[in-house]
């Protein structure tokens, strides 16, 4: 007995257009080519919640046969309204399991998409009843920071590679606990992403940001999260700080996984929510900065598209990046700078033609020599803990 849980990445994206029939369309389509590509095995399938289908069918396949039949899934083609689609899901899978089987697939769903893998086969270690429990408490924890203003941001400074000063700060999320010591927020993190808390945590760091800052003339920037981008009260909520502030918005910078920017990197479909909201929090006169950048797509592809969407102020080069600058290995730190400085020459051209200035920031600068190779490469801003750590009070 073999069951497949199904979560397509491109259900999200269509679910932000404004044509709802559009979303229904792509599921019968997906459900259909599906039944269609793959006879032999005659599926059971079923509509689950969202963008998510359970497939269940009986025949003994081996790891590889399981793999090929994924590969095949991913790549099947949907047509609809002239458009074409890829699959482009995340599959948990189960194999002769006897119990909990629509549980323990969508588990696996759900542990791929926090590995950043496209598919998990189910297996007792992966199941860590010590891990739910670590995530009950931790979100516990996180309401009870919530209900007692424990959440406290950092300021971790971004430094000009040209004048050597701090002239940007980042805010990064600190957890005071009982002891009271600061954590980092990461196992929270997990707790509200999981049980959707994330707009309460940007929240509370946008209005401390923002009244920090009318203690001082500094700039700083602040991590949305995909709940930000299609919540119909962020932008609300923000022009209420806005008011209650009066900071200036070009002051801050709204940072944004590159991950996330695959919802809308297509011109073409220039009305999700997603992009709306950036739209929006540009003509506010807020500054977009693209985070991580190179961790999740293939970059030089991607780079063209984002630049035709005209919204970005900065974009920061992923530390798996960076740190390969300085390697023991002289083609790992020669194809490292080549990299960068095609990104560096890629804004300059850009921005000869653009209404904006995009400006380089290098994060993961961890020594002396990282950062004199960053500066030699044009890099315009330095962060890392060589610049100096995240700190409660900016000194």
């Amino acid at each position: 007995l073999i069951t497949v849980w199904i979560i397509s990445r491109w259900y999200s994206w269509l679910n932000n257009r404004t044509e709802t029939n559009y979303r229904d369309e792509y599921i019968k389509k997906v459900a259909s080519v599906i039944l269609k590509n793959i006879p032999e095995l005659k599926w059971q399938i079923y509509k689950m919640r969202g963008s998510s289908f359970w497939f269940l069918f009986e025949k003994e396949l081996s790891d590889e046969e399981i793999k090929k039949i994924i590969d095949k899934l991913r790549n099947l083609e949907i047509n609809i309204k002239k458009q074409k689609f890829n699959l482009e899901a995340v599959f948990g899978i189960t194999r002769n399991e006897n119990n909990n089987i629509i549980w323990k697939s969508n588990r696996m769903v759900l542990k791929a998409i926090e590995k950043w893998t496209n598919f998990l086969l189910y297996n007792e270690k992966l199941n860590s009843q010590k891990e739910d429990l670590e995530l009950i408490e931790y979100l516990d924890k996180l309401n009870t920071a919530i209900k007692n203003d424990l959440i406290i941001p950092f300021y971790q400074p971004i430094q000009n590679s040209i004048t050597q000063k701090n002239d940007k700060y980042e805010a990064l999320m600190r957890i005071k606990n009982e002891n009271w010591d600061y954590e980092s927020p990461f196992l929270y993190l997990k707790a509200a992403k999981q049980f959707s808390k994330w707009n309460i945590i940007t929240d509370i760091i946008c209005k401390k940001v923002f009244e920090y800052a009318k203690t001082n003339n500094y700039n700083f920037s602040i991590n949305l999260n995909p709940e930000d981008l299609i919540s119909e009260d962020f932008i609300k909520k923000l022009k209420q700080i806005l008011i209650e502030t009066k900071i200036e918005p070009n002051r801050i910078t709204f940072e944004i996984l590159e991950k996330e920017w695959l919802d809308f990197t297509d011109w073409e479909y220039s009305n999700s929510t997603s992009l709306n909201t950036i739209k929006t929090l540009k003509k506010m006169w807020f500054k977009i900065a693209l985070d991580d950048f190179w961790s999740w797509a293939s970059w030089i592809n991607k780079l063209n598209q984002l630049l035709f969407i005209d919204v970005i102020d900065y974009i920061k080069i992923d530390w798996d990046i960076v740190k390969k600058l300085w390697n023991d290995d002289i083609h790992i730190s020669d194809s490292a700078r080549l990299d960068i400085n095609y990104l560096v020459e890629k804004a300059k051209h850009t921005n000869r033609f653009s209404k904006n200035k995009i400006m380089i920031i290098a994060e993961y600068v961890e020594n002396k020599k990282i950062s004199d190779i960053c500066k030699s490469l044009w890099v315009d801003f330095l962060q890392w803990y060589y610049i100096n750590k995240p700190q409660k009070e900016i000194l």
